[in-house]
This record gives C-alpha cells, sequence and structure tokens, in this order.
C-alpha cells in the first residue's frame, strides 16, 4: 500500500526517503525506510559566555601565594626576626623598613622562586599578600641598598692584596653587618635543634656553587664564564618544626643555608 509523500510531509514526517528498492522516490511503501535530516549544532564558540564582567573592584584581596604564609610563619615561629634586630643594625632612623621586614622579604622572595631584585615588583603588586603578611614589600630599589649594607670596598681591596703570587681568587672579610646576618643563622640553626633534640646527626652537604655574574668585578670560574662562586652548605633530611593550633606540625625536607 502506498503513501502520497507530499502527505506524508503534511503530517509531520520530516525527512529523506531512502528506497530499499527501485520504486520512485516520492512514495512511502513497505520496506522503506526514513533518514532523518540532523539538526546543525552551533559551535560553542559562538555561545554567549556564561558569566557578567562586573567593573566595580571586589572588596576582598586576592593572591596567587598561598603558600607564602606558610614559609613566614615557620620563619617567625623560630624567632628570626627577633634574632635579626638583635644582630643586625643598620638602619640609622625609625623611617622605612627595619632589618627583619628586609630579611624576611628576601626570603619571601627566593622562596616564591624570584631571582632578582626587580621580582619585588611583582610581590609588591600582590595585595593579598601584603595583607597576609602585615606588612608591605620593599621596592628594588631599597632592597638593593639594603643588600649593598654587607658590602665592603675597604675588605675587597684588603683581600685583593694579601692574595699571593699567582693567586686570582679571593675572599673579603665580613663587615658588621654580614657577620650579624652569620649570627642570625647561627641562632635558626640553634633553634631547629632544640625543637628537635631527638636529631643527634645532622649530614651537611658543602660545595662552592658557582652564580653567574656580568658585573666588572667579577672575575673567571673554573668553567670559563665569570661570576662568584658562594660556598654554600645543605642539610639532608633535617626535620623542621613550627606550632600549629592543633600542637606540633612537623615537616621533613632538606634545608640550605
Amino acid at each position: 500500500m502506498g503513501v502520497d509523500f507530499q502527505k506524508a510531509m503534511e503530517s509531520g514526517i520530516r525527512g529523506v526517503l531512502v528506497a530499499k528498492t527501485k520504486s520512485p522516490i516520492g512514495v512511502l511503501e513497505r520496506g522503506y525506510g526514513i533518514n532523518l535530516v540532523k539538526t546543525p549544532k552551533s559551535s560553542p564558540a559562538e555561545a554567549d559566555f556564561l558569566f557578567e564582567i562586573d567593573p566595580e573592584p571586589a572588596a576582598e584581596s586576592l593572591t596567587s601565594f598561598g603558600g607564602a604564609p606558610l614559609l613566614l610563619r615557620t620563619l617567625r615561629s623560630l624567632g628570626v626576626p627577633e634574632s635579626v634586630a638583635r644582630h643586625i643594625k643598620i638602619k640609622q632612623r625609625q623611617r622605612g623598613y627595619d632589618e627583619a621586614t628586609f630579611v624576611e622579604s628576601f626570603v619571601l622572595m627566593n622562596g616564591v622562586g624570584g631571582d632578582c631584585l626587580d621580582d619585588f615588583d611583582r610581590l609588591r603588586a600582590d595585595r593579598g599578600l601584603e595583607e597576609m603578611l602585615g606588612h608591605a614589600i620593599p621596592s628594588p630599589e631599597a632592597a638593593r641598598k639594603f643588600l649593598y649594607e654587607f658590602h665592603s670596598e675597604e675588605n675587597i681591596e684588603t683581600a685583593r692584596q694579601q692574595r699571593g703570587l699567582g693567586e686570582i681568587a679571593y675572599i673579603p672579610g665580613e663587615n658588621a653587618a654580614l657577620r650579624g646576618l652569620g649570627e642570625v643563622n647561627r641562632d635558626l640553626v640553634r633553634e631547629v635543634g632544640r625543637r628537635c633534640a631527638d636529631q643527634k646527626i645532622a649530614t651537611v652537604d658543602q660545595d662552592a656553587t658557582i652564580i653567574e655574574s656580568r658585573k666588572q668585578e667579577a672575575l673567571r670560574t673554573y668553567e670559563g664564564e665569570r661570576g662568584y662562586q658562594p660556598m654554600r652548605r645543605y642539610g639532608q633530611k633535617r626535620i623542621w618544626c613550627w606550632p600549629t593550633s592543633s600542637g606540633m606540625a612537623t615537616c621533613q625536607r632538606p634545608i640550605r643555608d
């Protein structure tokens, strides 16, 4: 029995008839199938945004350095700011950042992956980080001036004059600020040792690390490039401890100075 194609379309059947025999197209018969026309799908890129942009500034402050407070809480709980105040006397006036704030800011910058003074600008732009720390971050220029307080041209010249015949490298003596920083480091190690009294043995790996530099004063290293080669010590698997609201938390990781 045949069905008129036009009537089939008017009754709501939309599609293309696919004949399984050689009967004329346009007749719906037993044994014929209907291939439905697919509705074109729009691209997701054509859709509207699922959010609206609010031009009003957010009331709260955000930060991309969410792990930084843990580092500084550890530093403060170990008494580093107090040690800095005792041993490093640089500022002549009460204005500006104190020595402990400078030291903490350098530790923070190093901890989040910074490797040059200009990285302080990125930290200064993060208002959420400033709120968590409780103080502003020094500018690159202020940080540079602080570092130069640990530099002594007189000690450098003395070390140059004391070089033996044929010697190139030299190690200048420490000025008062650098000696004070060494005392801060000793206080830190003592406090860690006091909190981890059961740790009787500490493995220390000492090595000279080449730091490339284009400064005029930088000499050639044994590898050929210009730079400095400070001595560094790494403590392997030392246990750090710091107070938390639920007691003492520990973290086993390598430390260095």
